[in-house]
This record gives structure tokens, sequence and C-alpha cells, in this order.
């Protein structure tokens, strides 16, 4: 019934409690400050205006920046040491592996990062497709752009398609294009979903119960 699967990257395969973010965060705070000269705290700022307004800090460099390089920007920001901060889990692993359809990896982060983690997970070979920043013309989600390149790279029919993702911002847009969406919400309570139409489930194990109420 479904042809394709769509599962966001970060934060979804794997749990916020990581800290793989956090790590992040610490990089693109100090990429801010040695680029620009800025203190602590104007960096600070300069990132919450961009999330608010763009969706990410380098949508916001983009505009603001823009002959900038973003992959300046994303080498810094993913140069992390992971190997300590994701395991497999043979459990998703084998929920994956179930899927009947083309798996898709539709990430705001570059390709890069997406392989390393992938790798670290033991799943860079269950997916099929992989659509990242670079293919997104460094346009993000929840951007309606980045879903008409996803819509028109996959040759796809949203409503036959399930799109999974943690960031709710996400989901809604996947929504309005007419994905069935499902919300891993790493233990966050399932009542702040605000709308008809998302499923929230616990992790990416728990899909396949997710599918009957698609």
């Amino acid at each position: 019934m479904w042809t394709h699967w769509i599962l966001d990257l970060d934060n979804t395969l794997y749990s916020a409690q990581t800290g793989v973010f956090d790590r992040v965060d610490v990089r693109i705070q100090q990429y801010l400050m040695a680029r620009f000269g800025w203190s602590e705290a104007r960096a600070r700022a300069f990132r919450l205006h961009c999330v608010q307004h763009f969706g990410t800090t380098l949508r916001g460099l983009r505009v603001y920046y823009p002959h900038l390089d973003p992959f300046e920007f994303l080498d810094y920001a993913h140069d992390i040491p992971l190997e300590d901060l994701l395991k497999p889990v043979p459990e998703i692993r084998s929920v994956l592996a179930a899927l009947s359809g083309v798996r898709v990896i539709f990430s705001n982060s570059d390709r890069k990062h997406t392989a390393r983690v992938l790798d670290l997970l033991g799943l860079a070979d269950l997916f099929e497709v992989r659509i990242t920043i670079e293919d997104l013309g460094f346009i993000p989600k929840p951007h309606w752009e980045a879903y008409a390149t996803l819509v028109e790279r996959l040759r796809a029919i949203p409503s036959r398609c399930v799109y999974v993702d943690d960031l709710l911002e996400n989901l809604r847009m996947a929504r309005r294009w007419g994905f069935r969406c499902v919300w891993v919400t790493h233990g966050t309570p399932p009542d702040r979903v605000p709308e008809a139409g998302i499923i929230a489930i616990p992790t990416v194990v728990d899909l396949p119960r997710a599918v009957a109420w698609l």
C-alpha cells in the first residue's frame, strides 16, 4: 500500500538524549563566534533569530551572508566524535528492514553527516534514497520548497507515502502536502499533537503499530 517510507535522520532514528545535537550546537556557536568575531550572546541571539524566521542557522546565514560557503559551515558543525554516542539498535533495523516500499532519508543535514550516522547505526544499506540539504538547494524543512523537491525527486504521490519526523513543524508541512505523518516523540507527551492526521509513537521501533492508524 505504501510506496515510500520517508524518515528524518537526526533525533528520529536515534534519541536526542544521545547528545549528538548538543555537540553540534556547541560547534555552531563556536563557528559563529570565530567566523564573525561575535560574542557568545550575539551568536546565540543570531541563531535564535535564524531558527525562528528561517528554520535553521544555515538558512539564515545564506540569507544574510549569501557568499558564505555552506560546506565550510556544515563541515565545522558536524566535526564531532560520534562513535561514543551512536550504536546499532537491532530492533530498529528489524522494523525498517521489514517495511515494504522504498526507504528514504530526508534530512536537513549534509551527505557526509548522514552517511556517518547511518553507518554507525548499522542502517546504511537499508535506505535506497538519501535526500539531504545539498539536494534541497540548502532550503531546509519545513520550507515548502524542500517538500516540493522531495516529491519531484521521488516522483511520489504523498498520500501513498509515510513521513516520519521528530519535529512537529516538519510534520505540519508534510501534512499540508498530503503525506501520512508519524511523530517520533521520544517521550514527549503525545497530547501535544496539535491536529488530526499526525500519529505519535515513542520511537521508530513502534512504527508498525502506527501503520494501523494511518
